[in-house]
């Protein structure tokens, strides 16, 4: 279940299946305005290899508070991929963005 303010400022609660095959047992209220609740899992895209260390971020930019790093030779899941300009963002976690490339840099590459 999902509970989000409508346009008015008035809650409303949504319910919503997260898989077919399973059972969800819990309720998670999310009512602070600035908390984003996790997204509904999915299967990660790639895995990516860390080949240069790279902070991890709350957000897809340097303007996003450092939440932690990855270090060289780590392998990590791709949750979701955002471009910037030439940049380019992963997620690899819940409020845990790193770039995978920067300013013509390479901190992470695919895994085959």
């Amino acid at each position: 279940m999902r509970i989000s303010r409508s346009d008015t400022g008035k809650w409303q609660l949504f319910p919503e299946l997260i898989d077919p095959n399973s059972e969800y047992v819990g309720l998670n209220l999310f009512l602070d305005d600035d908390f984003t609740p996790d997204p509904v899992a999915k299967p990660p895209l790639k895995k990516a290899v860390c080949v240069v260390n790279v902070n991890q971020r709350e957000g897809p930019g340097l303007e996003h508070a450092l939440v932690g790093r990855l270090n060289v030779g780590e392998e990590v899941a791709v949750l979701d991929v955002l471009v910037k300009g030439l940049n380019i963002w992963i997620r690899t976690g819940h409020r845990q963005w790193s770039a995978m490339k920067y300013e013509n840099k390479l901190f992470l590459e695919y895994v085959l």
